[in-house]
């Protein structure tokens, strides 16, 4: 196993500083107050309701489609399979007004990528209503996702808590997550493969995509 480095406790400084701040909360509250609650007409749930899941592993053949198409749209996978998810959504909960996921990254820089701690962040994305109209295109949703992303980079120290206050507190909660680590790591002489599992929420729709060396699993 390589050297692990033990600034953990810097990351936690420099996120005290960080997380809520003035110009961050501002940016979130004028891109949330549109953001109206998704309803999961029909579907009843219980508190002894039990997980579901459902796996699909993609032929490499549609995979090198996939990855072809998003070069010739110049975009990435994850804005491919978010879009997707986007329109899927709109349907099934028959959106009319603005609406969005909890999107989850690793929270990593390159500083801290041997560092043992807990990194990840949660953020929403927001669809635009509008560019599911008849007159739009899948073209503006990428267009629109493109922009979004890069107006949120600088954005994503956002807690928990604060978006629990600010997002919608009823209706349908989906999340989206891309998966690309590494297949395994090496610790005591022994190569020690890594598979990933993803948790089991309550009340909670997660749509992840595996990126994996064999193929895409979702």
């Amino acid at each position: 196993m390589g050297a692990v480095n033990d600034n953990f406790a810097d990351y936690v400084q420099q996120q005290i500083r960080q997380v809520d701040n003035a110009e961050l909360l501002s940016f979130w509250k004028q891109k949330l107050e549109s953001v109206s609650a998704l309803q999961l007409a029909g579907v009843k749930t219980s508190g002894e309701a039990l997980p579901i899941r459902r796996q699909l592993t993609l032929p490499d053949t549609h995979w090198h489609e996939i990855r072809a198409y998003c070069r010739q749209n110049k975009i990435t996978p994850t804005i491919y399979f978010r879009t997707l998810y986007g329109i899927l959504i709109q349907l099934i909960c028959r959106a009319d007004e603005d609406f969005m996921v909890l999107e989850f990254g690793a929270g990593r820089n390159k500083d801290h990528a041997n560092t043992i701690g807990c990194y990840y962040q949660q953020w929403p994305f927001v669809f635009d209503i509008d560019l599911f109209s008849a007159e739009s295109s899948v073209e503006n949703l990428y267009e629109s996702a493109k922009i979004f992303q890069k107006e949120a980079k600088e954005y994503k120290d956002f807690s928990v808590f604060r978006q629990l206050n600010m997002l919608p507190s009823e209706g349908a909660i989906f999340l989206f997550n891309v998966y690309n680590f590494v297949p395994q790591y090496f610790c005591l002489d022994t190569d020690v493969p890594v598979e990933p599992l993803p948790p089991d929420i309550a009340d909670r729709i997660n749509f992840v995509v595996d990126l994996r060396a064999d193929g895409v699993l979702l």
